[in-house]
């Protein structure tokens, strides 16, 4: 997988001194020897490589999921809200995730960004899910998304305005907007952070640098059998021109496949990353593994 990966990033043209061998290497044991592989959706992280526009303002930060399985597609930052995006207000920076790492800065609330390359509905057949993001957020910023899945209900985890507040893991029953939350609280608002959603198919939880909130009953979107309609089902059948699009940036998104364009609903999106990781298997020990990257 470290060949396949650093081949795919040649082959798509990407910017390869951005790579970190080593990290990727422990990014690749990491996943190889906890057998993690198996439940990784997504993983980016700009030590897996670039790739840049014409302004030199990062149009890609490849996934380590979309080199397992390409459906995921890499993340797309984008401020023209389509595929192919043709433009992005995202830098790159060697060291400003705690002064130290390497990671990507969106410099406005309107730099979004989406994985699928274009392809809409790429959340199918799961009944659990971690969702993990290592960033800091600048002062004096409103709300920040740092995943969301669908529209006019969904799912996402976002940390509120203000100095303190609560990072939530949000989610809908499929077809309204009736959300169940799970919390926990924070109390710097530019602190470095690594902040994670799990659904384990019963209960929701947020941890927050290593620190989970309380367990919320998370069964009504229980779905073993994949006999009810859920979000983490995907949306099944024949689909419209539109469906859930899964991004970063906003508290939930679709996107328009004939158009190839993305409806974001709000701008929650200034921040630095330095990860945002999924897994289809909703675990602590995850968290902490993966965490532990991160530090």
């Amino acid at each position: 997988m470290y060949n396949r990966h650093y081949n795919r990033v040649i082959n798509d043209g990407g910017d390869t001194s951005k790579i970190d061998p080593t990290f990727l290497a422990n990014a690749v044991s990491t996943l190889t020897t906890k057998d993690y592989w198996k439940y990784l959706i997504v993983w980016a992280d700009v030590r897996f490589g670039i790739k840049t526009d014409g302004s030199g303002f990062v149009s890609k930060v490849y996934c380590l999921g979309t080199t397992r399985n390409p459906r995921y597609g890499d993340y797309t930052p984008t401020t023209s809200d389509s595929f192919p995006s043709t433009s992005s207000n995202t830098s790159y920076s060697a060291s400003s995730f705690r002064g130290t790492t390497p990671s990507w800065i969106n410099n406005a609330s309107t730099a979004h960004g989406y994985f699928g390359n274009g392809r809409q509905n790429i959340l199918q057949r799961k009944n659990e899910i971690t969702l993990i993001a290592a960033y800091q957020r600048p002062s004096g910023t409103g709300a920040l998304a740092m995943f969301a899945n669908g529209e006019n209900g969904g799912f996402s985890l976002q940390q509120a305005a203000g100095a303190s507040g609560n990072i939530s893991f949000a989610m809908s029953t499929y077809g309204t907007n009736t959300f169940t939350t799970a919390t926990a609280p924070f109390a710097s608002a530019t602190a470095a952070h690594v902040a994670a959603a799990v659904f384990d198919g019963s209960t929701g939880t947020v941890i927050l640098d290593g620190v989970a909130g309380s367990s919320v009953d998370f069964s009504a979107f229980s779905n073993p059998n994949m006999l009810n309609a859920t979000w983490l089902r995907g949306q099944y059948g024949t689909l419209s021109s539109t469906g859930p699009a899964f991004v970063s940036g906003s508290q939930d998104a679709r996107s328009n496949y004939s158009t190839r364009t993305y409806n974001f609903s709000n701008n929650a999106a200034l921040a630095t990353f330095a990860c945002l990781a999924a897994f289809e298997k909703g675990s602590s020990t995850i968290v902490s593994d993966m965490a532990a990257l991160y530090q």
